[in-house]
């Protein structure tokens, strides 16, 4: 939605409120051109509804960045068992890795700063954050059966 016309569209019924009937305002605003679906959200607010408002919709997009991080680390765990691979590749592909990363948590910062990518920006980051979150847990618990099972052979 336009931010800008929902805000002249509410500042003309916070002017006009108290002379004409909401829906009198209403009918002159959709004859002015304005979108009934902004005219109706910003007469919603203008009541006092704040549920009016609309939320970016980020669930779907944080498990899609979630399912394609896994994706990529289950095929990065694959590469590495593969007999014969060298480090060098393995070197390469990690860094291909952190480089993906690092473009996924730019890009999701960069976007939330747009209105029209703001649920694919907080999708990515908000992926991201799981991601690595999961990622130091596993690796917690990696470590913390390494070392139990360290004297037991």
């Amino acid at each position: 939605m336009n931010d800008q016309n929902l805000e002249k569209v509410l500042a003309y019924l916070n002017e006009q409120s108290g002379r004409y009937s909401l829906g009198a305002l209403r009918q002159q605003l959709l004859q002015t051109g304005y979108d009934p679906v902004i005219v109706d959200q910003a007469i919603q607010i203008h009541q006092g509804n704040d549920a009016a408002l609309p939320k970016p919709r980020t669930g779907r997009k944080v498990l899609l960045v979630l399912a394609v991080n896994a994706a990529l680390t289950a095929l990065l765990i694959a590469v590495a068992n593969v007999p014969g691979i060298t480090e060098e590749v393995l070197s390469v592909l990690g860094v291909v890795f952190f480089l993906v990363a690092c473009a996924e948590f730019l890009c999701g910062l960069l976007m939330c700063f747009f209105e029209k990518t703001r649920s694919w920006g907080l999708g990515l980051l908000l992926g991201f954050l799981l991601f690595v979150g999961l990622s130091l847990l596993l690796f917690a618990g990696f470590c913390l059966y390494a070392f139990a099972n360290k004297g037991v052979h």
